[in-house]
């Protein structure tokens, strides 16, 4: 995935690492809205914070990430969604995120 080059050594992403791997979701997604709102091409925070918005439920929240992933790492297309394919991008809306699987964060 192409970053900022940020992306690895923010603290706000290791702090949500930590965050996750102890279940505190809302925690979680406080320091990955604060890594966004310090750099907004940070596309590591947007997937992670996208797949906690996923398995929260929150589906519109999680598809905004997602689109910004999206849009700083094209690239990533199958790796967020295995039912497109690069040449089928216009064909987003049958089922979104499918391959994201909420339970492996």
């Amino acid at each position: 995935m192409q970053t900022t080059g940020k992306d690895e050594n923010n603290s706000e992403i290791v702090k949500a690492r930590t965050c996750m791997d102890q279940g505190d979701w809302v925690g979680a997604i406080a320091h990955l809205t604060q890594c966004i709102a310090t750099d907004d091409r940070c596309a590591e925070a947007y997937k992670l914070r996208g797949k906690i918005l996923l398995a929260l439920g929150d589906r519109q929240g999680a598809w905004n990430d997602m689109r910004k992933v999206l849009e700083l790492c094209p690239e990533e297309l199958d790796a967020i969604s295995g039912d497109y394919t690069a040449e089928g991008k216009e064909q987003r809306g049958c089922k979104p995120f499918s391959a994201v699987n909420p339970f492996g964060l």
